[in-house]
């Protein structure tokens, strides 16, 4: 394990994975967004908002990122636990893994995969935003918008707030070059209703 911010040198705790490396300066990186986000969007237009005029570039940064030797790794401390976010670089099974580990339990627990009918019990949205505005200091990033952007992919929620569309919209101002954020927050947090 290389560069540990609230990694263990013997790894995540229960979880049988590859090396783990934490690489946090990935997250500066508007190109390293576009990827983490393209497990959120289901359908064509979707993925057009997403990706834009950025598309070559974005799949050969996250074609680079998944051929690594190592499993790019990043950990967000919580009230819930540490949660760690594993890019899982194995042949044939490439994915990425989001843990929680429990303060009061030795092994971290999957709470869901990039896939959206993993197993696993996801995140709410007030979770989510629980998470990323009030989380302890420390782990791979303090700035809310990139936590919260981190575990968009593992929201299992339906019943999205009015509010949240705004807020996704403004981490997506922050951290990606996308043409219309508030479009695209309204396609990744409502796929079927694109008429904002």
């Amino acid at each position: 394990m290389t560069n540990s911010a609230g990694l263990s040198p013997n790894g995540i705790p229960g979880y049988e994975g590859g090396p783990l490396a934490h690489l946090a300066e990935l997250l500066d990186e508007p190109l390293f967004w576009l990827g983490h986000l393209a497990s959120c969007a289901h359908d064509e237009e979707v993925q057009e908002l997403l990706l834009d005029a950025d598309y070559d570039a974005a799949e050969d940064f996250h074609r680079r990122l998944v051929e690594r030797p190592d499993w790019p790794t990043f950990t967000i401390p919580s009230t819930l636990g540490r949660l760690y976010i594993v890019y899982r670089n194995l042949v044939g099974d490439i994915g990425t893994d989001y843990l929680l580990q429990h303060p009061d339990r030795t092994h971290a627990h999957l709470l869901a995969t990039d896939n959206v009918h993993s197993p696993g019990p996801g995140l709410t949205w007030p979770e989510l935003t629980t998470i990323a505005d009030n989380g302890p200091p420390g782990g791979s990033t303090t700035d809310p918008d990139s936590r919260l952007l981190l575990l968009l992919p593992a929201m299992r929620d339906t019943a999205i707030p009015p509010t949240a569309t705004p807020r996704l919209a403004a981490a997506l101002r922050t951290h990606t070059a996308a043409e219309h954020p508030e479009r695209l927050a309204t396609a990744l947090l409502h796929p079927r209703d694109l008429t904002q």
